[in-house]
């Protein structure tokens, strides 16, 4: 089975691999200028996907893993876009992934320590040669391809792919920041009903009032009868019938 902590774990070691390019250490220490060599977005999700692939994930996965550290510094943009704009538009710097590579073949050694150190399967060597040769072009077209019906595309790989972009980045920003998570509070489960009665008291019979709580009790009791709460929850009332609350 695939393991989803296995996944993550992998995206976030691949997520700057680009950097180890001279191209990108040039460009930290006011070197170079920044241009298409300097990006180390789109060769990092280049090998992000090899290293998915080589740990066993679907092509779906790979493809997630690809669309995810390849925009880890831009927009979250539609994949067909993501695909075009990074092989197959006129300006899409597919010399430039070649050059990447062949640079960070003369250091593979140190870069596969690396890999090699934080356990994950990414041979250096292989990856490069795959690059060189763009038949990287054909495997992540293959992933991205549609093969089938729309129920068998589950609409769970989109939010996949959100829930993952935004991880990453939050996960970059709060490393790169040095920045430490405040602990969550908890809130106590009696915090609603406990603001509606100081707020409103007991609902008098005949009021709007007396409807929201008798729309609140309904949805709470509802919620207790399932055996496990499903991830999504659809809460119908017109406006003004308590919707905000409730759902708290």
């Amino acid at each position: 089975a695939e393991s989803t902590t296995q996944f993550r774990y992998i995206l976030g070691a691949c997520h700057d691999f680009g950097k180890a390019t001279k191209f990108f250490q040039e460009y930290l220490f006011d070197e170079r200028a920044q241009s298409a060599l300097t990006n180390h977005s789109a060769i990092s999700g280049l090998a992000c996907f090899h290293a998915l692939r080589e740990a066993g994930f679907s092509p779906r996965k790979c493809a997630i893993g690809w669309v995810v550290v390849t925009r880890h510094h831009s927009p979250l943009i539609d994949t067909a876009e993501i695909f075009q704009r990074s092989f197959f538009d006129p300006t899409a710097p597919l010399d430039s992934y070649v050059e990447q590579a062949a640079n960070i073949r003369t250091r593979a050694g140190e870069v596969q320590e690396i890999y090699d150190s934080l356990g994950v399967p990414l041979d250096i060597e292989e990856f490069c040669a795959w690059v060189e040769s763009k038949q990287y072009l054909q495997d992540v077209c293959a992933a991205l391809s549609y093969g089938g019906s729309i129920g068998e595309q589950p609409l769970e790989s989109a939010f996949q792919v959100i829930e993952l972009f935004a991880q990453l980045v939050a996960a970059d920003k709060v490393a790169a920041a040095g920045y430490t998570l405040p602990e969550r509070s908890q809130l106590p489960a009696e915090a609603v009903e406990a603001y509606i009665d100081d707020e409103f008291g007991s609902p008098e019979a005949g009021t709007i009032n007396e409807l929201r709580t008798s729309a609140r009790e309904a949805a709470r009791n509802h919620v207790a009868s399932f055996e496990s709460v499903p991830d999504i929850l659809t809460l119908t009332l017109p406006t003004g019938s308590g919707k905000t609350l409730t759902a708290l």
